[in-house]
């Protein structure tokens, strides 16, 4: 097994952030009169993206640490754990499947009872997750919509972040973490 820096580890902190802005810049744009709200759509279809860009870049480097420690065993590639998150209906799949995965590594690896993660319950939260964020939003005004699909990627991030703390465990449990 090969060791990792924790600088190594994507900074979670950066998405949960950006979702932050992302919401505060929906809720601005709801709050517009109709004539003004072409623009501020497009100004947050923007964050939009690079949430979704940082959303990937995270799991893959999460997937390419997990890759490494385990000398190529962890079951996933990181390309794999990135890319078949856009395609549509397997996603819907794939996000059940890529947490319980990690759930395994953890539980697999760790003796401490404070790390171990209820396999299925991830994987569960990830896939009704997927509802919120990402479903194309509805252009109009169909407000109940854009806010489910706002607050998405914020508790995705959340969720990412627990992983990210729990690997980190883990690894300096089997002592692969470099400070």
């Amino acid at each position: 097994m090969e060791k990792v820096s924790v600088k190594d580890f994507p900074n979670i902190k950066i998405g949960i952030i950006a979702s932050i802005v992302y919401v505060f810049l929906v809720f601005l744009d709801l709050g517009f009169q109709s004539k003004y709200r072409t623009i501020t759509q497009t100004w947050s279809i923007i964050p939009l993206i690079l949430l979704v860009i940082y959303f990937l870049y995270c799991i893959y480097n999460i997937h390419k640490i997990l890759k490494k420690t385990t000398n190529g065993g962890y079951p996933i590639s990181p390309d794999a754990a990135a890319f078949r998150m856009l395609i549509p209906f397997y996603n819907l799949y794939w996000f059940f499947k890529w947490p319980n995965e990690i759930a395994n590594f953890i539980n697999k690896n760790s003796k401490n009872k404070k790390l171990q993660i209820e396999k299925n319950v991830s994987g569960i939260i990830m896939s009704l997750l997927i509802i919120t964020a990402f479903i194309p939003i509805p252009i109009g005004d169909m407000v109940f919509f854009r806010i489910f699909n706002v607050f998405g990627f914020f508790f995705y991030f959340l969720l990412l972040n627990n992983f990210t703390k729990k690997i980190k465990g883990v690894l300096n449990e089997n002592q692969l973490l470099e400070e």
